[in-house]
């Protein structure tokens, strides 16, 4: 597949650097790309985390440069969505410029790895502001979620002061003894 696809581009591809990811995933990066949304600098682009039977589902992810609401969404192979941050009880809060938010420490909820196994996709958008009006239910499809939330973005990037990014994590669990995440 990388030398046809380097035939068609006239030069060599190195695939070191690219990920796989399987095509519900591949759908909502597309969908997400589809708005003008850049990917954003800092900790959690593109990372890959691997996590055992057992074990909580933790990581961290970094924030822009500008002040904005994080929105942190878990999307599962089989469709749905599974909203992090905020959660469906309440409405996100600004976070500081260049900061952390670490994700299965604490909260209303903890990930706990079980079956099925295989990859899924942990997904953070930041915005300058706020997208949501009224908290997201705790799961929902995520083909609802992402038409949403093209809808929210498109709305908040009418604001001439708007700036917004997103990074997103490939989350890989299988069975197997407890051991640590690597990233």
């Amino acid at each position: 597949m990388l030398g046809r696809l380097g035939g068609m581009l006239g030069d060599r591809v190195d695939g070191r650097g690219l990920r796989v990811v399987p095509r519900p995933h591949c759908r909502i990066l597309a969908s997400l790309s589809a708005t003008g949304l850049e990917p954003g600098p800092g900790r959690g682009a593109a990372e890959r985390y691997t996590f055992s039977a057992g074990q909580n589902v933790r990581f961290t992810v970094g924030t822009p440069a500008f002040p904005a609401y994080v929105y942190v969404d878990y999307f599962d192979r089989a469709g749905s969505v599974l909203h992090i941050r905020p959660h469906n009880r309440a409405l996100p809060r600004r976070r500081k410029p260049d900061s952390e938010l670490t994700i299965g420490e604490g909260g209303p909820f903890n990930l706990r790895v079980g079956r099925p196994y295989g990859i899924d996709l942990a997904l953070v958008v930041a915005s300058s502001h706020r997208l949501f009006d009224a908290p997201r239910p705790r799961r929902e499809p995520a083909d609802a979620y992402l038409r949403d939330l093209r809808a929210a973005l498109a709305h908040a990037r009418k604001a001439p002061d708007w700036q917004g990014a997103y990074s997103y994590l490939v989350i890989e669990t299988r069975p197997g003894p407890l051991g640590g995440a690597t990233n």
